[in-house]
C-alpha cells in the first residue's frame, strides 16, 4: 500500500468497504467576515411554506452564500425545519 492511499468509511452492508485511491480538492478564498447563522421554523411558523420557497431558490443563490435544511423534531414534539446557513461576506 501507498502513502496515496485513503480508505473509505465502512460501507452499511456485510463486507462492504471502498478504497479512495485519489483526492481532488478545490480551495476557496474566504473573506475576513463569515456570517453564520441558524433558523428553526416549526409548521405553525409556515415552516412548509418556506421549504417550497428554498427548494425553488437554492440553485439560484449566489456562491457565497450556502443553506442546507434539517428536519427534526422539536423539544415539544413537532416538526421543525432548521436552516444552516453561511455567508463568505
Amino acid at each position: 500500500m501507498g502513502d496515496d492511499l485513503f480508505w473509505a468509511i465502512r460501507g452499511g452492508g456485510e463486507a462492504s468497504f471502498g478504497i479512495q485511491i485519489a483526492w481532488k480538492i478545490k480551495l476557496v478564498r474566504v473573506p475576513p467576515v463569515v456570517t453564520v447563522f441558524t433558523v428553526h421554523k416549526n409548521l405553525d411558523q409556515q415552516g412548509i411554506q418556506f421549504v417550497s420557497i428554498w427548494q425553488n431558490v437554492a440553485s439560484k443563490l449566489a456562491q457565497h452564500l450556502f443553506i442546507r435544511l434539517f428536519f427534526q423534531n422539536s423539544d415539544r414534539g413537532e416538526v421543525e425545519v432548521l436552516y444552516d446557513s453561511l455567508f463568505l461576506g
